[in-house]
């Protein structure tokens, strides 16, 4: 019996990700090395727009700082890897000039939002937990991650991947030396 060599993927870097503007552009991100789809739906959607348009009302000028939504975020010596957080704030005095290509900057507060096929199975419950920890273990100051089955919000700050808090809906997400002043009521998010 001959048995067909199947090829193996091969893996991308992210300077050969960005050159593929139909990947790039698209709802797909780079994960270590491979093409990832990312897929979200209404509420995903839905629980994004409110918090950037909270922050964006707390802050209508931009001059405490600037969030990004769906944008590819290189980290510094991690070229197989381009991630795209669901919003990426960084602080005014850090905001790097426009690009083309990817953000360069680690951004000082990520929002990642779950969505329904984040935990759709063990593999995808273990590759949406690594994603999380992605962040802080990258220097990012503070991260929310919000889970909207749960209705709860875990912080997580640069260093410590495991959430230091959960926040439920009578709690506030608060900005803290990222966003000063910022407060919104987690039940708002949802």
């Amino acid at each position: 019996m001959v048995v067909e060599a199947r090829p193996v993927e091969q893996l991308l870097t992210l300077a050969q990700f960005e050159q593929m503007s139909e990947y790039y552009d698209g709802p797909f991100e780079l994960i270590d090395g491979s093409i990832v789809e990312i897929m979200s739906g209404d509420n995903h959607g839905r629980i994004a727009r409110r918090l950037e348009h909270a922050i964006w009302e707390f802050d209508p000028k931009d001059q405490i700082g600037l969030t990004w939504r769906d944008t590819t975020i290189k980290v510094a010596g991690d070229d197989g890897n381009g991630r795209k957080p669901d919003i990426a704030y960084i602080t005014a005095n850090r905001v790097p000039p426009g690009s083309d290509t990817s953000l360069s900057v680690i951004p000082d507060l990520v929002v990642e939002v779950w969505s329904p096929s984040d935990v759709d199975g063990k593999a995808a419950l273990k590759s949406t937990l690594l994603k999380m920890r992605y962040w802080p273990h990258n220097g990012v100051r503070i991260t929310w991650c919000i889970n909207p089955a749960a209705k709860e919000v875990e912080i997580s700050y640069a260093g410590n991947e495991t959430p230091a808090k959960v926040l439920g809906l009578n709690d506030d997400l608060d900005g803290e030396d990222v966003i000063p002043g910022f407060k919104m009521k987690v039940a708002a998010l949802f």
